[in-house]
């Protein structure tokens, strides 16, 4: 006779399922990339596009792990569903910014000279078309194919915050900067590949001119925060919920968030930032002290970027 697992045991299987599925995708991804690689060429390989490999490896290990997961068939749902709305939103994110790409390379082979446009400026209008296109996408393509609306409540904007709540986000911010920098020290002191000081590409360089300032303050510390936060605390964090405790929702979210920018090093920094994001929207009810906190960290991160640089390197030596 097998033995029933607590709710609380089936949720964490539920939870454990999906991160293999993450780690597992992630493999079969760069295994497939050094396949296509030796049998077509490197170049043939790399021109694809990362996010073609991490869809299909994610889809064949999601597809091996609801086939394969000793769970009772109601768990199997629920890692669908959990899966599917993962798959839905990251794959969305990656899709709209390929897809912007190829109009505006189309748009430049029949010679639209984009040459004499600000590059600031350039930047800035085509991250608030992402951004847009992939809330309308994840979003609102359910709500209009398959009538799953997302309501104000699942996102959390169902309320203005009081101030209580808002004064929350810098407390937040400061134990998240301490939680950080102990997590990547450590990381750094057992693992002597991590590259703590890769530089993230955040679409913006050298800043020139007043306007320009203004622009990488717009998207970076206003729009970015709003439209993440409603994506990946409010849409996604929203819908996992029916189906995972909040401390589930909590690890999915951030790994896929972690997963979004990229690199390792900004990878598990955005990690444990989407943890306390994930906390605060829980405790609060609301999203928007995550997304005070998240505009916070984008603030900071802004200034000491493009106000006032040599700071850092001060510290540095």
């Amino acid at each position: 006779m097998v033995k029933k697992m607590t709710k609380t045991q089936a949720s964490l299987s539920v939870v454990l399922g999906v991160i293999v599925w993450a780690v597992l995708g992630y493999v079969l991804a760069v295994a497939l990339q050094a396949v296509v690689g030796l049998l077509l060429g490197k170049l043939f390989a790399a021109g694809i596009g990362e996010t073609v490999y991490l869809m299909f490896g994610y889809l064949i290990a999601y597809i091996t792990i609801v086939r394969l997961a000793p769970l009772p068939q109601k768990k199997k749902r629920q890692m669908m569903m959990i899966g599917l709305l993962s798959g839905w939103a990251l794959s969305s994110f990656f899709i709209i910014q390929l897809f912007v790409g190829f109009i505006l390379s189309a748009m430049a082979q029949m010679g639209v000279d984009f040459s004499g446009v600000d590059s600031t400026l350039f930047t800035t209008i085509v991250s608030a078309i992402c951004y847009v296109l992939t809330l309308a996408v994840v979003i609102g393509v359910p709500w209009v194919a398959w009538k799953r609306r997302a309501t104000q409540n699942e996102i959390g904007l169902q309320r203005l915050p009081t101030w209580g709540e808002l004064g929350l986000a810098p407390l937040g911010f400061v134990v998240y900067l301490i939680t950080s920098a102990v997590v990547v020290y450590l990381v750094t002191k057992f693992v002597p590949a991590f590259d703590v000081k890769q530089v993230q590409e955040i679409g913006f360089s050298q800043l020139g001119t007043r306007l320009e300032y203004i622009l990488a303050f717009f998207i970076l510390v206003i729009v970015a925060p709003v439209a993440e936060e409603i994506l990946f605390r409010g849409y996604l964090y929203g819908k996992m919920q029916k189906y995972i405790p909040w401390w589930g929702a909590a690890l999915v979210t951030s790994a896929l968030f972690g997963l979004a920018h990229g690199q390792w090093n900004v990878a598990i920094d955005t990690f444990i930032l989407g943890m306390f994001l994930a906390t605060l929207r829980t405790i609060t009810g609301s999203l928007w002290p995550s997304i005070l906190l998240h505009m916070i960290k984008n603030g900071v991160a802004y200034y000491f970027l493009f106000i006032n640089p040599t700071f850092i390197n001060t510290l540095g030596g």
